[in-house]
């Protein structure tokens, strides 16, 4: 290239900073990838194998089921992908609260269990009939738990229990307690330092978290109220 030929523009926005926004994206997303990817493996192979068998049996209602399953499985994963990443122009989605939990804890689950923590859903949380804006409580209910996650000593075996509480009012309140196995070393969580972590991603979502005790924090979070039809 000659002198008098002009060197291409670099791309300005290349070294620019990432926002606070955008980081908080990108650190969700690094948080719900490894398990999003473990979901999506594990149905992907259910249907394999039972597409597999269709082709050696007459029996196929069982092993439909299977496909229809693990196909509806892998979208609430991709569901959980999508509102925690970046905000789009799709319409607000709302769904109950308790699917919502149920769904994200399936991703959720194994970058926690790669920390030696067990996440567990308390019984009341899968019959909730309250409804929530699903970007806000899954963004806001994953941030949580990757801030937790920061915060888990080397060593740490315990579980972590969500569970919907407080049911009246304008919000919903997701509990989230932590009891360490015995006989583990005595390291606790930080759950203040986890607390103060979210607070920022939170907040901006309209929610708040607060200390509901040792080892525990409870999460209010906005609740839709469904509008009668005329």
């Amino acid at each position: 290239m000659s002198d008098s030929q002009a060197a291409p523009a670099l791309d300005s926005t290349r070294d620019q900073p990432l926002s606070a926004a955008q980081l908080a994206d990108a650190l969700l997303l690094d948080f719900v990838a490894p398990g999003l990817l473990h979901a999506l493996g594990n149905h992907l192979f259910a249907i394999q194998g039972s597409a597999h068998v269709l082709g050696m049996t007459k029996q196929t209602t069982r092993h439909r089921e299977t496909i229809l399953e693990s196909c509806g499985k892998a979208e609430h994963a991709l569901d959980v992908l999508r509102h925690a990443g970046p905000e789009d122009a799709d319409p607000p989605h709302v769904e109950q609260a308790g699917i919502l939990l149920m769904r994200l804890a399936e991703v959720c689950r194994v970058p926690l269990r790669e920390r030696g923590v067990r996440l567990e859903l308390g019984h009341s949380s899968k019959d909730s009939p309250r409804r929530v804006d699903a970007r806000t409580f899954i963004r806001a209910v994953c941030e949580l738990l990757r801030c937790v996650a920061l915060e888990v000593p080397a060593c740490y075996s315990g579980e972590l229990r969500l569970d919907l509480c407080e049911q009246q009012g304008a919000a919903v309140a997701v509990e989230l307690s932590l009891q360490t196995d015995p006989g583990c070393l005595p390291f606790r969580i930080a759950l203040p330092v986890a607390r103060a972590g979210a607070a920022g991603v939170i907040g901006r979502l309209g929610a708040r978290v607060d200390e509901a005790g040792p080892d525990r924090l409870k999460l209010r979070i906005p609740s839709v109220v469904r509008r009668r039809e005329a």
